[in-house]
């Protein structure tokens, strides 16, 4: 039986900087903090770095994980406005470039790249353009775009993401993305979510565990990204293509559309949970058990984790079937 590798070994911290290399090289970021734990820990880091900044922000709105911001935000104690539209749409420049002469105040903005709830992809070069022009830090939630659409995160003030979703590893570890230097606040912030903490100690100051850095290493080199990206975009039209051809009512458009999310609204008479249940039976799974799809009658077909190839033809003839009925 092979002996663990201890997180403190010469050769793990090898591979641990070398995946965060990997990482950085991917988005185009300078540096990232890798912590145990999910998205949503990230996204707490994130908030605590917001809060010593002492100064307001915004928080953008179109979707559920839009709406987790908010509670990552009122847990750090920050003061922030809201700006908020409909679902299944994306933001546009007049939308940020009104808030910010509302509120002049305003020196950052944090929201999705991906609002994985509706299936919209925001505008990344958008919003860094308009933050820029603004002086304005820019925070992304990245945990659904990253390894399944190119994200360029030059000019991010934090993005998030996780070793699950896009990346296709094991879910277990949570990443910030920055470019600029952390310094440690030990005595403003809980300790696993001290980002200057983490910097200091080459990126472990608590234990972290090998097995999931390793995996994610392996996923991170199993890929040829440009192909993955094309693979997405054509499951995407391919997929997009068949939904419209049985009239399946898709909730984001496709000036907006993420590539690797479609969600689809299903009318009131008919039940996006037996539905759900059916295509499971069938061998089809899709996501549909989330409290915030079951809650609006959606369903959700996507192309993340580690499989290379999702076939659209039988999950859009059996759903073609069930709305038949």
């Amino acid at each position: 039986m092979a002996l663990p590798f201890s997180h403190r070994s010469d050769s793990f911290m090898t591979d641990f900087q070398a995946v965060r290399r990997q990482l950085c090289k991917l988005v185009n970021a300078e540096q990232v903090e890798i912590l145990m734990g999910s998205g949503t820990l990230a996204s707490d880091a994130i908030a605590g770095q917001l809060a010593l900044l002492c100064q307001p922000g915004l928080v953008l709105v179109s979707g559920e994980f839009g709406r987790r911001l908010i509670e990552n935000a009122n847990g750090a104690k920050l003061f922030f406005h809201i700006l908020e539209i409909p679902e299944g749409q994306a933001f546009q420049p007049a939308d940020l470039e009104q808030e910010l002469k509302a509120h002049p105040d305003i020196a950052w903005i944090w929201g999705t790249h991906c609002e994985t709830s509706t299936g919209v992809l925001n505008d990344l070069e958008m919003y860094k353009a308009v933050c820029d022009g603004r002086g304005v830090k820019l925070c992304m939630d990245c945990i659904s775009s990253i390894g399944t659409v190119p994200v360029d995160l030059a000019g991010v003030y934090l993005a998030s993401g996780t070793s699950g979703k896009g990346l296709g590893a094991a879910s277990g570890l949570a990443m910030v993305f920055h470019n600029h230097d952390f310094e440690p606040a030990p005595d403003d912030l809980p300790c696993c979510l001290d980002l200057g903490r983490y910097q200091a100690a080459q990126g472990i100051p608590f234990t972290v565990q090998p097995s999931l850095v390793h995996g994610l290493q392996t996923a991170l080199q199993a890929h040829d990204w440009n192909e993955r990206f094309e693979d997405v975009r054509d499951w995407s039209k391919s997929i997009r293509r068949k939904l419209a051809e049985i009239d399946a009512p898709i909730l984001a458009p496709d000036s907006c559309a993420m590539p690797a999310v479609v969600t689809i609204a299903l009318p009131a008479l008919h039940s996006s949970e037996a539905i759900g249940d059916t295509l499971k039976d069938h061998g089809v799974h899709i996501s549909y058990r989330n409290n915030y799809l079951l809650e609006r009658n959606w369903i959700q077909a996507s192309m993340m984790g580690p499989e290379h190839h999702r076939p659209a033809e039988k999950f859009v003839r059996l759903l073609k079937k069930e709305l038949a009925r």
